[in-house]
């Protein structure tokens, strides 16, 4: 990644870029309105070249969820088990019995014994919170004994440590479509025998959010289950696992899953709205996923908002569509809104020339304009400004992405931050690279400032790689809703120069694994 010091030796010089508007009045009109026509007239100059992409994968439907069994998450052994209000009472019970369970742990692959394995056994309350819990380790020779339980139905935990890394976590007699096991039956007076061996468990973790709403889901009513094909239903996926209670940031975890490299088939993880809003479909799912042995997967799941079927317009149409007016003009669209776009891609507009229609639309570049005059400047647009920015845009002068660094090059923004080169230096480290140079950075460039201007020097600054880095990367995540993997960030690092931020947009919003998110997304079901 190229990092912007004092020791720059050579300089390329840019094209000029149009200083802020003189016009300061405070009034900010609200947002103009979009119409279909206005993108329209840009759409028309585009070629023909593809249709809409096939999605690569359809949201699964969510069979029947199984009977409660037991919590999937895993207690932490290594410190006392918190217990429901329940437990004083089985504490007591089980003082007093005779019954036990032993036996030994095995490793799966060569039988032997292993030490130091955790074994817990576990009752539950019908919440899911543990009511009794008593533990024990295995030995030198793998054997381990659970003594003074009372008479009951035990969900035994299989703990291994010892080896660093993720956990290996096994419930008793659990398989890869029953990664919850089965319950050790105990009598008064009985010692239980059973053998494990002990199988290589993974963990999945990740955060559960919901399309368009301004915090998680409510923990009370959302469910969060781990399923597998059907292979006998195409499209629909079994429930084997439920992970614990979401936390109050949406965040899940799921532990003692049987790895499915190899022959076992792929997972996905289900969020269930249990009750909860209307606006969100009854059950959505990730993408599938394999996860290793004794490792970790992060897999997020986010809500499908529900959208209103429109006549004459594919699912999966009117699902981008939605996508890509929330993702560029933060709302909905309404039916004619969604109708117009059908009829683009009928034309044969392939889905980036589409996106393309939204970066340049008046409504995205008035979005635009509104919040760079709040965040680099830290006011309201005035009305004259306003239009004179879109106009410059509208005629071509510039583009949506050019007023950010107009805006960092202005009068104003110097005024605000100093008044000198050198606070101006100061703020532009921390406002663009996100952290301080040294006292001869700030020369360095001061120097420069006074050599060629604030415009040229804030155009080094945004066009070097450290500061486009950020932006794709920030791109990535809003478009695609992930971190670029490192050969996608160098590709669209390397072209930024010749296509610009905009060309980024329409690029990444146009391409076959956004329409395929766009599905997990919006959904008429």
């Amino acid at each position: 990644m190229k990092i912007i010091t004092a020791a720059v030796a050579v300089l390329v010089v840019v094209g000029t870029t149009f200083a802020v508007t003189p016009a300061f009045a405070s009034a900010t009109p609200a947002v103009a309105s979009s119409t279909p026509a206005v993108a329209s007239a840009t759409l028309a100059s585009l070629p023909k070249t593809a249709s809409l992409p096939s999605p690569t994968a359809s949201p699964g439907q969510l069979e029947a969820l199984p009977a409660p069994t037991h919590p999937m998450s895993v207690p932490d052994t290594s410190a006392p088990i918190a217990k429901s209000p329940q437990a004083q009472s089985e504490d007591k019970a089980s003082a007093g019995s005779t019954a036990s369970i032993s036996g030994d742990v095995r490793d799966s692959n060569g039988g032997r014994t292993i030490a130091g394995v955790t074994v817990t056994a576990l009752l539950f309350d019908d919440n899911g919170g543990v009511k009794f819990s008593s533990s024990a380790v295995s030995e030198s020779d793998g054997t381990f004994s659970i003594a003074g339980l009372a008479p009951a139905n035990y969900w035994v935990l299989f703990t291994d440590t010892t080896k660093g890394g993720q956990p290996v976590v096994n419930w008793w007699e659990s398989t890869f479509t029953n990664p919850s096991g089965n319950q050790v039956t105990v009598t008064d007076g009985q010692a239980q025998l059973i053998t494990w061996m002990m199988v290589p468990s993974a963990k999945v973790v990740g955060n559960i959010t919901c399309e368009g709403c301004t915090a998680p889901p409510p923990v009370a009513t959302t469910g969060v289950f781990a399923a597998i094909p059907d292979t006998t239903k195409p499209g629909y996926w079994k429930p084997i696992a439920q992970a614990d209670t979401l936390d109050a940031d949406g965040s899940y975890s799921l532990d003692g899953l049987y790895p499915n490299t190899g022959d076992n088939p792929p997972y996905e993880m289900f969020a269930v709205n249990e009750g909860g809003s209307s606006n969100y479909a009854s059950a959505s799912d990730s993408t599938s996923f394999v996860v290793g042995a004794a490792s970790q997967a992060t897999i997020n799941v986010i809500m499908r908002r529900l959208i209103a079927p429109v006549a004459g317009v594919e699912p999966q149409i009117n699902s981008v569509v939605n996508a890509l007016y929330w993702d560029f003009l933060g709302r909905l669209p309404g039916p004619t809104e969604v109708s117009f776009w059908r009829a683009q891609f009928a034309r044969g507009l392939p889905l980036g020339a589409v996106s393309t229609g939204f970066v340049t639309s008046d409504e995205y570049r008035l979005i635009r304009i509104n919040a760079a005059y709040q965040t680099i400047l830290g006011r309201g647009a005035d009305p004259a400004g306003r239009l004179d920015w879109l106009h410059w845009m509208q005629q071509g002068r510039i583009t949506t992405d050019d007023i950010e660094t107009s805006f960092y090059a202005s009068q104003e923004y110097f005024n605000n931050n100093g008044g000198n080169n050198t606070s101006f230096m100061k703020a532009i480290y921390e406002t663009l690279l996100h952290r301080e140079g040294t006292s001869a950075d700030y020369a360095f460039w001061s120097n420069l400032v006074n050599q060629h201007g604030r415009d040229w020097v804030v155009a080094q600054f945004w066009d070097s790689t450290e500061t486009i880095s950020e932006r794709v990367s920030l791109m990535y995540e809003h478009y695609l809703g992930r971190t670029p993997d490192p050969n996608g960030l160098a590709g669209w690092v390397s072209i930024a120069l010749q296509i610009g931020d905009s060309g980024l947009r329409a690029g990444l919003s146009g391409s076959d694994e956004y329409f395929g998110r766009s599905q997990y997304r919006f959904s008429e079901q």
